[in-house]
C-alpha cells in the first residue's frame, strides 16, 4: 500500500521512518523497529522504498520529553534535513488529501444514511400498506363468506318456493283433470239426455200415430160393423200399439229425468272442483308469498348486519391504526 492510497492518517498521528522514529525517541533503529512491532503501529510502504509507521502523537510528545536530557545542549538548533522537509511537505499534502477525501466520504456517508432512512421509511410504509391489504383481504374474504351464506339461504328459499310452485302445479293439474272429467261426464250426460229426449220424441210420435190410428179405427168402427171380428182385432192391435208407445214414452221420460240428474250432478261436481282448485291455488300462492317475504326480510336483515359489522371493523381498525 503506497502513501497516495493511505487515508487513515489524522492530526493525532505522524508517519515516520524507523530512522526518524529512532531519532525522535532517542533510541537506535532496531529498538524503534521493535517498539513499533510491540505497539502494533501500522506499517506503510513508501514511494521512496522506505517503510513508515503511523505513530500516535502523544507517544512522540511523551517520549520526546523523556528523551530531552539525552539531547546535547547547544546555542543553536541543527538545520533541518532537506529530505525531512520534503517528506513533511509530502505528508502534509497527503494529509490534506486525506482530510478532503474523509470529508467527501463523510458527505457520502450522510447521504447514504439519508437514503437508508428513506428506504426504511418506504419499507415501513410498504409494511403498513401490506398489513392494510391483508386486513382488506380478510374483510373481503369475510364479505365473500357472508355473501355465500346469504346466497345459500336464498337458494334454499328458492328451492322451497320451487317446491311450493311444483305442488301448486300438481294441484292445478289434478284439478284440471277433475274439471275435464266433470266436463266429460257433463257432456256424456247431455248426450244421454239428448238421446233420451230423442227417444221421448220418437215415443211421443209413436203415441200420436197410435192415437191417430185409434181415432181412425173408432171412426171406421160404425162403418165396419159387418166385419166386427176383423175390426175387434184391429182395435185390439191399435190398443196394444198405443200401450206400447205410452210405455216407451214413459221410459224415455224416465231416461230424460235420469240424464238431467246426471247433468246436474256433473255440473255440481265441476263447480265444486273449480271452487276447490281456486281456493287451493289462492292458499298456496299466499303461503308462498308469505314465506318468500319472510325469507327475503331475514336475508336483508342478515345482509344489513353483515355490512354494519364490516364497516364497524373497518373503521375500528382505521382508528387503531
Amino acid at each position: 500500500m503506497s502513501l497516495d492510497n493511505y487515508d487513515d492518517a489524522s492530526s493525532d498521528t505522524v508517519m515516520l521512518t524507523y530512522q526518524e522514529l529512532a531519532e525522535r525517541l532517542g533510541i537506535d533503529v532496531q529498538s524503534a523497529r521493535r517498539r513499533a512491532q510491540r505497539s502494533g503501529w501500522r506499517r506503510i510502504p513508501g514511494n521512496d522504498g522506505k517503510a513508515r509507521v503511523v505513530v500516535p502523537g502523544h507517544v512522540l510528545a511523551t517520549d520526546s520529553t523523556a528523551a530531552a536530557p539525552k539531547t546535547p545542549s547547544s546555542a543553536t538548533s541543527a538545520p533541518p534535513d532537506p529530505m525531512t522537509l520534503e517528506m513533511m511537505s509530502h505528508l502534509l499534502s497527503q494529509l490534506e488529501e486525506t482530510r478532503t477525501l474523509a470529508a467527501q466520504r463523510g458527505i457520502e456517508l450522510a447521504r447514504e444514511r439519508e437514503r437508508l432512512a428513506r428506504v426504511e421509511g418506504e419499507r415501513d410504509g410498504l409494511r403498513d400498506g401490506f398489513r392494510l391489504l391483508e386486513a382488506r383481504a380478510e374483510e373481503a374474504e369475510e364479505r365473500a363468506r357472508t355473501a355465500e351464506e346469504k346466497a345459500a339461504e336464498v337458494r334454499a328459499v328458492m328451492s322451497r318456493v320451487a317446491a311450493g310452485l311444483e305442488q301448486i302445479q300438481k294441484a292445478q293439474i289434478a284439478a284440471t283433470e277433475e274439471l275435464a272429467a266433470g266436463r266429460t261426464e257433463r257432456m256424456e250426460a247431455r248426450a244421454a239426455a239428448e238421446q233420451a229426449a230423442l227417444r221421448a220424441s220418437e215415443a211421443e210420435a209413436q203415441a200420436k200415430e197410435a192415437s191417430r190410428r185409434a181415432a181412425v179405427a173408432e171412426a171406421s168402427l160404425d162403418d165396419l160393423q159387418s166385419r166386427r171380428t176383423l175390426e175387434s182385432d184391429e182395435v185390439a192391435a191399435s190398443q196394444t200399439e198405443r200401450d206400447a208407445a205410452l210405455s216407451r214414452a214413459a221410459e224415455a221420460e224416465k231416461l230424460a229425468a235420469e240424464a238431467r240428474e246426471k247433468v246436474d250432478e256433473a255440473e255440481a261436481r265441476a263447480k265444486s272442483a273449480s271452487e276447490r282448485l281456486s281456493r287451493l291455488q289462492q292458499e298456496r300462492i299466499v303461503q308462498a308469498q308469505d314465506e318468500a317475504a319472510a325469507r327475503a326480510a331475514a336475508a336483508a336483515k342478515l345482509a344489513a348486519e353483515a355490512q354494519r359489522s364490516v364497516w364497524q371493523r373497518l373503521f375500528g381498525r382505521r382508528r387503531r391504526s
